[in-house]
């Protein structure tokens, strides 16, 4: 069964609007410290739909050669975090922990509580893929205390989502389920849909693990529903993958075989290749 947490999603029409307003800032700017930020904001919004990551890359090595040309050490480690959460999406997780620690050492030294806070959230990230989970969780434990300390309260139902999915790889099931529960609550508060529904694969995952395969089915379908909605395919192959599982421990395996070979269509086009 496959987790998941900041989920795909297709590029808003708010965003693309702004994509067109600072691709057109680009072609009338002089200084090329002010193409820095932009670079940044292009890659990361390509880099949030975890899908078009061809085209992230092609901002992060823009906004990366920039900085090299610039000698500005500021703006080469942004595009560095830029890489780390690249291989993350891709499955390269040697790479993202060398991007990504070097990164967290940098804005350390710095003294840059938000920079250090977004490293170790996606070093959680990945050192939950890498089975590490002692260290993911003390990476989600220190960026929720960040977090709070600045006042980011809506990044916190996000990193409560992680340490209910690395309870749950640690087959701590009961934690999992409270974490996950906490974490759709406060999404719900927020009115973010997208974070709810994340967390229902979530859950769905832990109900199977306990055998509760009709509460499982319908957290899988609700998730499964908004992701078709919203056009999310990757959610949408995680989702059928989680399906065909479910059918599995029910010895559906027709079902499960259906699901199975969707998903796999699926995933297919996709970039990541996990």
């Amino acid at each position: 069964m496959f987790t998941t947490q900041a989920c795909s999603q297709a590029i808003s029409e708010i965003d693309r609007k702004r994509l067109d307003s600072l691709k057109q800032m680009l072609t009338g700017l002089a200084q090329d410290t002010n193409r820095l930020s932009i670079y940044r904001q292009i890659c990361w919004i390509y880099l949030n739909t975890q899908t078009e990551l061809d085209t992230a890359r092609h901002y992060a090595d823009s906004l990366h050669l920039l900085a090299k040309k610039l000698n500005n050490e500021y703006w080469i480690q942004r595009s560095g975090f830029f890489y780390g959460v690249l291989a993350r999406f891709e499955g390269n997780y040697p790479d993202a922990l060398r991007y990504l620690n070097e990164n967290l050492r940098y804005f350390q030294n710095k003294g840059d509580s938000n920079r250090v806070s977004v490293a170790l959230f996606q070093l959680a990230n990945v050192f939950d893929k890498m089975g590490n989970f002692a260290a993911a969780l003390s990476c989600y434990y220190r960026h929720i205390a960040i977090e709070k300390q600045l006042g980011f309260y809506e990044s916190v139902p996000n990193a409560r989502t992680g340490i209910g999915n690395v309870f749950f790889e640690a087959r701590k099931y009961s934690h999992a389920v409270e974490t996950y529960k906490e974490a759709a609550g406060i999404y719900d508060s927020l009115g973010d849909s997208s974070g709810k529904y994340t967390v229902f694969t979530n859950l769905g995952n832990v109900y199977i693990k306990i055998e509760k395969f009709d509460i499982a089915r319908q957290c899988y379908n609700n998730s499964l529903a908004y992701a078709i909605k919203n056009k999310l395919p990757d959610r949408i192959a995680l989702n059928v993958a989680n399906l065909a599982f479910l059918f599995d421990g029910l010895k559906k395996y027709d079902s499960a075989l259906m699901y199975r070979l969707w998903g796999l269509d699926i995933s297919k086009k996709l970039p990541s290749k996990e």
